[in-house]
């Protein structure tokens, strides 16, 4: 009976508002929905992405049998046993961890894959060439690229192995919390993490994350050499706004000609995000027959997105003899690996469960690259597919 009264008095209350009063309250109406599920999606994200956090945290530790150490300069130096002669590293790329409710069990399909990789191969380091987060309100529920970030970080803290960032386009976009800069900070503090904003004693140059980690034989000797640049994001000047992905800048290049001159003839490995130009050339070279372009593994499943801002640092690597050979990210699906004009080029296998729509159930393209260095110019690169461990399994915990 006290209900159909309060039915009766609102009836009532509604039926005295004229058209505009009834427009203004739907409007309130709608608002204050919207409101509380806006709520309830941040606190939900907020709860389950600090549950994926301590899941991260509580993972096996696996560890390295190696711990480097970093000089007053920010170089990283590992150093091997006697009876070693052989470095392993282990390339993820485009992670994409979005850290809101929307993505809750995407971040731990792709916890669960990085973990099963790692434990399954033991590198020595690991490289992550970019995207490490996707933190976008329509996909992951949040901007919060810095809470996305921290799962990224508590996985690789947990793993224990030495690992080495650099920053892609999708890890600080613009409306996101955090900058490029603030998320350098982030990945600076990890207990196992290798990244410097720069190494060596030069002046500042463009990008977030610029450095060398080198790797020495137990007589001190220079084994081999990894590079980390940091191609930086889009175009700010683009005709078409973020359309166009940068890539390094001149005094980046200038600085990766000072750091391979130091290494006096030592090999070297870059690592980056956005793809050169001559990831384009390269795989045209090898459909049209080019003898001199030589074809390992993987194929091309998309256009390629190299970056528009070329400083000619292929040219550089080629004049300087030192790198032989460079890993990046960023295509999603593709996976080459060929030797272009003396120089391997390859993709990294991508982890991303959120990007792509319908990615998440594939499991062609995830996995990761294994590169093992022998020193000099004796290398090996493969892929390890993560659907090649144990099967494939769509809840993707088979560590």
């Amino acid at each position: 009976m006290e209900n159909v009264k309060k039915e009766n008095k609102f009836k009532t209350y509604y039926k005295s508002l004229n058209k505009n009063q009834k427009i203004a309250f739907y409007i309130v109406l709608v608002l204050a929905v919207m409101l509380i599920a806006t709520c309830l999606i941040l606190l939900i994200g907020e709860i389950g992405t600090q549950i994926n956090i301590n899941y991260a945290k509580n993972l096996e530790f696996i560890g390295s049998q190696y711990t480097p150490t970093c000089d007053e300069n920010n170089y990283w130096t590992f150093q091997l046993d006697a009876s070693d002669e052989d470095f392993k590293v282990l390339q993820v790329t485009d992670l994409h961890f979005g850290g809101g409710c929307f993505s809750l069990a995407k971040d731990r399909n792709a916890i669960d894959s990085i973990y099963s990789l790692v434990r399954y191969n033991k590198p020595d380091m690991i490289a992550i060439t970019g995207d490490m987060v996707y933190s976008f309100c329509f996909s992951s529920g949040t901007q919060d690229n810095g809470k996305a970030t921290k799962i990224a970080i508590a996985l690789f803290d947990a793993i224990g192995i030495p690992y080495a960032p650099v920053l892609g386009n999708h890890d600080a976009e613009n409306l996101m919390f955090k900058d490029r800069h603030e998320i350098g900070e982030l990945w600076e503090s990890g207990k196992y993490s290798l990244f410097r904003f720069q190494s060596g004693d030069g002046e500042d140059v463009y990008g977030e994350g610029n450095y060398v980690v080198n790797v020495k034989r137990a007589d001190d000797s220079l084994h081999s050499s990894y590079i980390f640049m940091d191609t930086n994001s889009y175009i700010k000047d683009s005709a078409i706004g973020q359309g166009d992905y940068d890539g390094v800048h001149e005094d980046q290049t200038q600085w990766y000609k000072q750091e391979v001159d130091k290494l006096g003839g030592a090999k070297s490995f870059l690592f980056i995000h956005i793809p050169l130009p001559e990831y384009v050339d390269a795989w045209d070279s090898y459909l049209n027959g080019d003898p001199e372009t030589k074809y390992y593994f993987g194929y091309r499943a998309e256009k390629n997105c190299p970056s528009a801002n070329n400083t000619n640092l292929f040219d550089v690597i080629k004049e300087k003899g030192s790198t032989i050979g460079v890993f990046c990210g960023h295509d999603h699906v593709n996976n080459f690996s060929v030797e272009y004009q003396g120089i391997r080029l390859t993709y990294g296998l991508s982890i991303d469960f959120l990007a792509y729509i319908g990615i998440k159930n594939s499991n062609f393209q995830r996995g990761c690259t294994i590169l093992t260095s022998y020193g000099e110019d004796n290398f090996d690169i493969s892929q390890c597919v993560l659907a090649g461990i144990a099967g494939y399994k769509k809840n993707y915990k088979i560590y």
